[in-house]
């Protein structure tokens, strides 16, 4: 068990996700990337931020 990342709202179910995310600034604005659970590795998730750099 996780110690340190926990949230218990009524419900004594135990369920665990995991969390990836990229976040950069282009032009002033913020992008966040964020996906649960995926299917991607870091190179996978960083390459789709890269196409966002190049589609400007």
């Amino acid at each position: 068990m996780d110690e340190h990342f926990f949230i218990s709202s009524g419900s004594d179910v135990r369920e665990t996700y995991y969390v990836s995310s990229v976040d950069f600034e282009l032009d002033g604005i913020t992008y966040i990337l964020m996906g649960f659970d995926l299917d991607m590795t870091a190179d996978e998730l960083f390459g789709m931020a890269e196409e966002m750099f190049a589609a400007k």
